[in-house]
């Protein structure tokens, strides 16, 4: 039976939908020969907090009418003075019964002697349509500018040392045309959501970020670009049969990005502290979580967070370095701390500090 759309506002949100998984499609089609790139992404270990870094199709896909997002990651103070800061923050919200959705993203990435910084601020639209009974297949563009730039007064060169000590006052003859600069940026990305049952879901995900390969250098050369990163996805999330009060929930990532591969896994459990009301939701029980997230050949991180009553959320996780950089590291790698909140029929509460898949 054909669906009959009763509103100008169904059928925008249908033929938009239709129009941006194609658009999506055939954007991330023209890029997948594509290699020759060199820069480095941002990343962090929570990764199933994080979902816009993984896959622009992920905004809206939450059950609410608004959420917002934040990140922050500090890592490395055991091998550097000044050790990396990473800060993202997100809000978006559906439209049209999820037929459309729209977000803002911001990140500032901060390290070094050199304070050497991205910042770069994106919007964010995706569709959501229904392909059967218990599937949805979302469809999502990103795109925005950023600015990259360092501070040189902090920095010495091997032309300014004078036999004795480094002269700051001479010349470094380094080919540099600027201590910054501006890009536009461009990603997209697809994901497919299947309902087993009410208590056994999962989301399958591919994306590619930097499609438009934007030059990503302070020489005169101009030639780095930054690289694309392609990022591969998934989520299960499982309720207990033996323990009703607890659900389990499984995410992996795969990020390449030219010649740099990351796998992320992680394992959640969130178990209910009280009762939830079935039909009023007049009761609401507080939730704890806990797991780990393992980094492959690099990291392994212990996770905790609390949910009080659907009104307050955090989570929190710590890299344990283990990769050959843990002899100077000690092993301490890097604090990581999540916060969001949702706002459904009209109330504030917190998104779960581990992903879900309601939609």
């Amino acid at each position: 039976m054909k669906k009959v759309y009763g509103s100008s506002s169904e059928v925008f949100g249908f033929l938009s939908g239709k129009a941006l998984i194609i658009a999506v499609v055939l954007t991330i089609n023209c890029k997948l020969e594509t290699t020759n790139c060199f820069s480095q992404d941002l990343h962090f270990s929570q990764t199933f907090n994080t979902p816009l870094v993984l896959n622009p199709s992920y905004c809206g896909a939450f059950d609410g009418q608004l959420r917002l997002m934040n990140s922050f990651k500090y890592q490395w103070s055991s091998v550097s003075d000044k050790p990396y800061k990473t800060f993202f923050c997100s809000v978006d919200k559906p439209f049209f019964n999820k037929k459309l959705c729209a977000g803002l993203i911001f990140f500032n990435d901060k390290a070094g002697d050199s304070d050497m910084s991205t910042t770069q601020a994106e919007w964010v639209v995706s569709t959501q349509l229904k392909a059967a009974e218990k599937d949805n297949v979302s469809a999502g563009l990103q795109m925005g500018y950023g600015q990259r730039k360092f501070d040189s007064q902090n920095l010495v060169w091997d032309n300014q040392w004078n036999g004795a000590t480094f002269n700051d006052q001479l010349p470094s003859n380094e080919p540099v045309a600027s201590t910054g600069f501006g890009y536009f940026d461009l990603s997209s990305g697809v994901n497919w959501n299947h309902a087993v049952s009410d208590n056994n879901k999962f989301r399958i995900g591919v994306a590619a970020y930097h499609l438009n390969n934007p030059s990503f250098s302070f020489m005169y050369d101009n030639k780095e670009k930054l690289n694309i990163k392609f990022s591969t996805s998934g989520t299960w999330e499982v309720k207990s049969k033996k323990h009703s009060n607890t659900t389990y929930l499984f995410t992996s990532a795969w990020l390449r990005q030219g010649t740099a591969n990351e796998i992320d896994i992680s394992a959640i459990a969130r178990q209910e502290l009280g009762l939830n009301s079935l039909y009023t939701g007049n009761n609401v029980s507080s939730n704890f979580l806990w797991g780990f997230l393992w980094r492959w050949n690099d990291a392994v991180a212990p996770y905790v967070g609390f949910e009080y009553k659907k009104g307050l959320s955090v989570g929190v996780s710590y890299d344990v370095n283990y990769s050959g950089l843990h002899v100077a590291s000690y092993a301490r790698g890097g604090f990581e701390i999540h916060l969001a909140y949702r706002l459904v029929n009209q109330k504030i509460v917190v998104e779960t500090t581990a992903p879900s898949l309601q939609q």
